[in-house]
């Protein structure tokens, strides 16, 4: 910290013009000050610190400025105080400075120089962790700022973001030919054909649901002796139900579930592949859907160009979206139109297309910080909860409830609901602070353990009946399994009958008996069943259900081929290999057949 405070003055008296140099190092002091202040209002949120990925998405900080001031208090000012008081000696020093001698500045530049490289090369000499590699297998942006400070990692992070992007190759031939080995020796785990639920909804149109904020834990919550989401509880005894779905999504939130859901892969480690690929190659659910006749529709009250949806839903295949100027905002809550009239306002769209198709909606009414909800919508009594974060979020849960038992029941009114397949599920957590308060009211443990295990979003699954007789025993109930959103596509394409096995999917039908293996999480996590494994720095610990360190080698091979998947995820991101993977993995997949 001391040589990021030194480097900027000298690099000043050296290279810049008097007039212009004061004012210069007040630009880079401010900036500094407004970057600290960023990275400590983000960390709050994500408990990490800010990335230049995560920069591109800076034009939509008008829209989550609610969510930044329920972060910041009164004692950040600190971090920005002095900036007034700078500016005035900033106009003081260009008012009353005289010249710099020329023997005086002839004499200061080489000494200058010379310290500013001694200082430099003091500063970019690697800690030992950095020498030994430690770095890169380091997953949290804050276990860097550890080695390196604050504005070193700033300087390292835009560096390998430049790197990553602007710099990086190609994919090799050699990086081609071992993802697609790996794609085709996981094939057993994507495949349907194995499952004797595959095919059960042949022909069946795809409604999905994507539910802001929704977590696992809040559907079968009650408050008050009152249960919050009854309808949708009520959908355990009638559909599939996954109730051990581990958020997968990172500094994307809402554009990660999209993403990893609908492509099987990782979201990426810093910023939102929204952003920072827009334009790349995907093979996602919607695109294969199309290829096999179905129309694709995409739904969203809200601005196109939030999360750049514009571009990448017609890159995952749809082939219309809609946005808000296509409905009615006959009133919102939170971000955009509220989820009753948005469900309400979509049945005649549903009703007027060509089956079979796919609709992918996603709701809006529920979102971080929970600050605010209508009072005449409050049915619930929440008691000590009434008026906070964790009562509003309740309150919005019980209003989605009741807008999804409104638009199932108009969807069997129409006949609609007897030819689909319906999907309801989280997009990822709620934001709240992880204290043991919270905790407690949620009735959980408090600990990493605890609050990872509890980091999980609902896959409801409403498969329908094959005939008169009803619902097939294996297509009803609740699924344990350990699963990720990005299982989601390879498990509805087997039930729509479409194998994925020749797909490019890192994740894994969850109907079919071989699926297995750890639950990739962000910053180098994974879960399993019983097990979390996580670091903190550059250690690592592997623990069980109960919070306990697990000293087997167990969680070390696992963690093993949860890099593998991590890499290789990242490879065809990074590199735009899906397409290309998805024509290379079909005449393999077909020889095998």
């Amino acid at each position: 910290m001391v040589l990021a405070a030194l480097i900027p003055p000298v690099l000043g008296f050296v290279l810049l013009p008097r007039r212009v140099r004061a004012w210069t190092l007040f630009a880079i002091g401010t900036l500094a000050s407004l970057l600290v202040l960023s990275d400590i209002i983000y960390y709050r949120f994500f408990g990490d610190v800010l990335s230049a990925p995560a920069v591109l998405a800076i034009g939509q900080t008008g829209r989550v400025w609610a969510s930044i001031r329920s972060l910041f208090s009164p004692a950040l000012l600190w971090t920005i105080v002095d900036c007034p008081f700078a500016f005035w000696l900033t106009l003081r020093i260009t008012r009353s400075t005289s010249p710099v001698q020329g023997v005086a500045r002839r004499v200061a530049r080489p000494l200058a120089i010379a310290g500013l490289l001694a200082l430099a090369g003091l500063w970019l000499a690697p800690p030992a962790a950095t020498a030994s590699g430690a770095l890169g297998q380091m997953f949290r942006d804050r276990a860097v700022v550890e080695q390196l400070g604050l504005f070193g990692f700033h300087a390292y992070d835009s560096w390998n973001f430049v790197r990553s992007t602007w710099l990086r190759p190609e994919a090799t031939d050699a990086e081609v030919r071992d993802a697609e080995s790996w794609f085709v020796d996981r094939a057993p785990m994507r495949s349907g054909q194995a499952s004797p639920t595959f095919g059960a909804a042949r022909g069946s149109n795809l409604i999905v649901i994507q539910v802001e904020s929704l977590q696992d834990f809040v559907v079968d919550f009650r408050v008050a002796k009152q249960e919050v989401m009854p309808h949708l509880k009520a959908w355990t005894s009638q559909t599939l139900r996954f109730t051990n779905v581990t958020d997968q999504t990172n500094e994307g939130r809402t554009s990660d579930a999209e993403f990893t859901a609908m492509t099987s892969l990782l979201p990426l480690d810093h910023g939102a592949a929204a952003f920072r690929y827009p334009g790349h190659h995907y093979t996602a659910l919607p695109r294969v859907l199309a290829d096999e006749g179905y129309a694709t529709l995409s739904a969203v009250p809200f601005e196109p160009g939030f999360w750049n949806r514009r571009i990448m839903h017609p890159a995952y295949g749809f082939e219309q979206t809609l946005f808000e100027p296509d409905f009615e905002m006959t009133e919102q809550i939170g971000w955009g139109l509220n989820d009753r009239d948005f469900l309400q306002q979509m049945l005649p769209r549903l009703e007027r297309q060509r089956q079979p198709f796919a609709a992918w909606l996603i709701t809006l009414s529920l979102h971080h910080p929970f600050d605010d909800f209508p009072a005449r919508y409050k049915t619930l009594d929440v008691g000590a909860f009434e008026g906070t974060p964790f009562g509003n979020y309740l309150h919005t849960m019980h209003f989605f409830d009741d807008a999804l038992d409104r638009f199932m029941r108009a969807l069997g009114a129409d006949g609609l609901l007897a030819s689909s397949v319906v999907v309801v599920f989280g997009d990822h957590d709620a934001g709240f602070a992880r204290d043991a308060a919270l905790a407690h009211a949620m009735g959980l443990r408090d600990g990493e353990a605890a609050w990872a295990a509890n980091d999980r979003v609902p896959l409801f699954i409403r498969v329908p009946a094959r005939s008169g007789d009803g619902l097939p025993p294996d297509l009803i109930g609740v699924r344990d399994i350990p699963a990720g959103q990005t299982d989601f596509a390879p498990t509805l394409l087997s039930l729509l009958g479409i194998d994925a096995s020749g797909l490019p999917y890192v994740g894994r039908n969850l109907l079919a008996p071989t699926a297995g293996g750890p639950v990739v999480r962000p910053y180098g996590e994974w879960i399993d069943r019983g097990r979390f494994y996580f670091s903190r720095g550059a250690a690592l610990f592997c623990v069980g259900a109960d919070g306990r360190a697990i000293a087997d080698d167990s969680c070390a091979a696992d963690d093993r081929q949860a890099r593998r998947l991590r890499e290789i995820s990242r490879l065809v991101v990074t590199t735009d290999l899906q397409a290309r993977l998805r024509a290379l993995l079909a005449p393999t997949m077909n020889a095998h057949e």
